[in-house]
């Protein structure tokens, strides 16, 4: 699975699924890589690739970053977090904010699993 595979899923927690979208692929998936890197903050084992190596380096094009199987289980904490990240810097709609709060704790809720 990439990152890109799952910028559908922000997509509809955010209710951004009709072109054009508010909030541009390249904007997600930084936002899904910021999930990675609070992940592997709070759970050090989540900084191993597959192989067993350390993993903390991003491809320049990061659609195309396969997550690291150990990873996939806190793949819907990435999709929170992601929206959370999205509805934040949508200041003008308080329900938003509210909303944006409510994702970030499943999140980080879900990092702590």
């Amino acid at each position: 699975m990439t990152l890109g595979d799952m910028i559908p899923d922000v997509r509809k927690l955010v209710n951004d699924t009709v072109p054009e979208y508010r909030w541009p692929d390249a904007d997600i998936a930084g936002y899904l890589r910021d999930a990675i890197t609070r992940l592997r903050i709070v759970r050090q084992v989540a900084r191993f690739a597959d192989d067993g190596s350390v993993d903390d380096e991003f491809p320049e094009t990061l659609q195309t970053y396969v997550l690291p199987k150990i990873c996939l289980r806190w793949r819907q904490a990435f999709v929170y977090y992601a929206a959370a990240r999205c509805l934040e810097l949508d200041a003008t709609d308080t329900a938003n904010q509210s909303l944006a709060a409510d994702f970030m704790a499943k999140a980080e809720a879900r990092f702590a699993t």
